[in-house]
């Protein structure tokens, strides 16, 4: 499993903006130390539903964040929601076991992902971070085609 760190690029410019407002780097470094994995790294199957599920945790706590989890389809060349699932809780730290986070849609032949839309704030600033697990081919025999 790989934990992708929010803070990767986000707190390098938020650190220069926290230094100027006196606040300091240690603390800006600290102030979005979240991270966010998919866990499996693709979608599960379990017919007749499909899921994908999720971990994440913030070691200081944002004064916002909304996590907006999506399962996707492949059609043509194109990544359509098949389900979103949005949740406003304020993530825990790993140490204290994080948060879960779950979407699920029926199942259907194709190639899967989820996806995650992060949006935050932290002392006035705002973070966000966006990503895709890896992809799942579910065949006919497992779940029905779409068409």
């Amino acid at each position: 499993m790989m934990r992708h760190t929010i803070t990767a690029v986000t707190v390098t410019i938020l650190a220069a903006a926290l230094v100027t407002i006196g606040i300091g780097p240690v603390r800006a470094q600290q102030a979005l130390d979240c991270g966010f994995d998919f866990s499996p790294s693709r979608p599960d199957v379990r017919p007749p539903q499909i899921m994908a599920d999720a971990l994440g945790a913030c070691d200081t706590p944002p004064d916002t964040h909304t996590a907006i989890m999506d399962l996707e389809y492949r059609q043509g060349s194109q990544w359509v929601v098949a389900s979103t699932r949005t949740d406003n809780s304020i993530p825990p730290p790993y140490r204290e076991g994080g948060h879960h986070y779950s979407v699920s849609a029926a199942c259907y032949a194709g190639i899967w992902r989820g996806a995650v839309h992060i949006r935050g704030g932290i002392q006035g600033h705002t973070f966000r971070y966006d990503s895709t697990s890896d992809t799942v081919e579910v065949p006919d025999s497992q779940c029905h085609p779409r068409f």
